[in-house]
């Protein structure tokens, strides 16, 4: 596919920014200059700025150009919440994501977890256990993965976990509620045991079968 003008602007500026030429805090190349040295029209610069403004990768002040805003692994990442649209399929396609994702941070708690982490998912876990179902245990059950998540210590699974448990947690869908709570306990309960002993190929184990169970359950009729 062709690349349009604002294609180009946006990606040279992206490209000075992550190579480090503009640094935070930097004021980039006035949009004339810019126009005049990738060879596009000034309204293009313009508007690949303001998207990059919408990302909060830019600050634009009036009369006084345009300034690179701190970016770490959230910056962008945030953005993907408004694009998220919950259906069932989409919900399908994030749980197949957290079939191979869940499994990894998992694995990553086990070789990186605190021991505020650990005790952080033995409570979320014990909430569980008490909990009567419906709407609490649903949010229940997406703290106890994202703590997981938290103790990997691997800052772009977190977020990008996080992100995905922000959307759902406005949106669980009645397909969450074919299975039992009790059954969810038994699930969890063997990931957690798995956990605190250490064990990893049955706490991945464990990990994969409960998202493949879930995804299961999206085929069950209504």
């Amino acid at each position: 596919m062709k690349k349009t003008a604002i294609d180009i602007a946006y990606e040279y500026i992206e490209k000075m920014i992550i190579k480090g030429k503009w640094k935070v805090g930097d004021k980039i190349t006035p949009e004339v200059r810019l126009a005049e040295e990738l060879g596009v029209s000034r309204v293009s610069v313009r508007s690949a700025i303001e998207k990059l403004v919408a990302l909060n990768v830019l600050t634009k002040k009036r009369g006084g150009g345009s300034f690179v805003n701190k970016v770490d692994e959230g910056t962008c990442l945030n953005n993907l919440i408004p694009f998220m649209a919950i259906g069932e399929s989409s919900y399908r396609e994030m749980l197949e994501y957290r079939s191979y994702m869940d499994v990894l941070a998992v694995e990553l708690f086990i070789k990186n977890a605190s021991k505020e982490n650990k005790e952080n998912l033995k409570l979320i876990f014990e909430k569980m256990s008490v909990s009567h179902g419906g709407e609490e245990f649903f949010l229940l059950d997406m703290e106890f993965h994202q703590e997981i998540a938290r103790g990997s210590q691997n800052k772009m699974l977190s977020k990008v976990n996080q992100i995905i448990f922000n959307v759902l947690k406005y949106n669980y869908t009645e397909q969450y509620h074919k299975l039992s709570p009790k059954e969810r306990i038994e699930e969890h309960k063997k990931i957690l045991d798995s956990i605190l002993e250490k064990d990893t190929e049955m706490a991945k184990l464990s990990t994969k079968l409960h998202i493949l169970r879930t995804l299961k359950d999206l085929d069950r009729p209504k």
